[in-house]
């Protein structure tokens, strides 16, 4: 029997907010192999955005640090506030919604290199060291030797 495609799995949509972005899916390293173990991004929104349903082959972590991020992961809804991140695990389909303005961060964990394993999405505290840590990785500006230690 084939696996499910995003569609099959028939998430639905939310009624979306006027100006609302929709966007697909941040491409990771096939096979959840990356040149470093984490991969962190940041941007602030100026609209409302929506990712339609995807999965990546990496573990996901998400998180807000002003706005609201909303997950959808099957027929679970998770509201992630500011101090907290959703945890991903690898090959999990989900979708997601921010508001306008909103302070949106995210990191990759390459599956073979976390020794940390969750069964499904997990709430997680978003610590002042870890978050720290993440947004530090997210800049474009660090060298290969800072991001490695």
């Amino acid at each position: 029997m084939a696996a499910p495609t995003h569609d099959d799995l028939n998430l639905g949509t939310w009624r979306r907010d006027q100006g609302t972005v929709l966007r697909q899916a941040v491409s990771v390293p096939a096979g959840g192999r990356a040149p470093q173990a984490i991969i962190a991004e940041s941007e602030v929104t100026r609209v409302p955005t929506e990712w339609s349903p995807h999965s990546h082959p990496m573990h996901e972590l998400v998180w807000v640090r002003s706005g609201t991020l909303t997950s959808r992961v099957g027929n679970r809804i998770f509201t992630v506030p500011p101090g907290f991140g959703l945890w991903l695990p690898a090959g999990v389909v989900h979708g997601g919604r921010l508001t306008a303005a909103a302070q949106f961060h995210d990191a990759f964990f390459a599956p073979d290199r976390t020794p940390v394993e969750f069964a499904g999405p997990t709430p997680i505290e978003m610590t002042s060291l870890l978050e720290s840590l993440l947004v530090r990785l997210a800049r474009p500006d660090l060298d290969a030797g800072a991001r490695a230690r």
